[in-house]
């Protein structure tokens, strides 16, 4: 397996309004086999891309920008959560969420709002503000596998 580096940098805004680079992470992708599978969705490359990097760090994430590609990503393999952008208008928001757990029934779903709170966001399993930051998303996402674990814990 070919060795992939992948460099991210998270920053920060300082006082000044000025953004501060506060870590450079790389990783191997052997180590994938054993992280949980994340599908990012959305319509903005750039946003799609950056999400990828942010949570490259700790999962392995695929990004796609159209249901066809969705569909895709679904059928390759157990998918534990899909981010979905703000980028995408809630009625193909709705299309996705459906798709996603007629594939992976016990699927994780976390959509990515600005301002208002859309009619999409009532269908996942939670929401936040995508102008949170890199740490908050990766928060999310863990918070939403650890509560998915202890839902799938054999009772005792």
């Amino acid at each position: 397996m070919k060795n992939i580096t992948c460099r991210t940098y998270y920053f920060a805004k300082s006082g000044n309004g000025c953004f501060n680079k506060l870590r450079f992470r790389k990783f191997d992708t052997r180590m994938e086999s054993s992280r949980a599978r994340l599908v990012c969705y959305g319509h903005d490359d750039m946003l799609l891309y950056t999400r990828k990097c942010i949570l490259s760090r700790d999962f392995s994430v695929e990004i796609c920008s159209g249901l066809a590609r969705l569909g895709e990503c679904l059928r390759q393999g157990p998918v534990r959560v899909v981010v979905i952008c703000h980028s995408v208008p809630d009625q193909e928001c709705e299309v996705a969420i459906e798709m996603s757990r007629a594939a992976w029934p016990g699927i994780k779903i976390l959509t990515l709002r600005e301002g208002d709170h859309g009619v999409c966001s009532l269908h996942s399993d939670t929401s936040m503000e995508s102008l949170d930051g890199a740490p908050a998303l990766l928060y999310k996402v863990h918070s939403m596998l650890t509560t998915a674990s202890a839902e799938n814990a054999p009772p005792g």
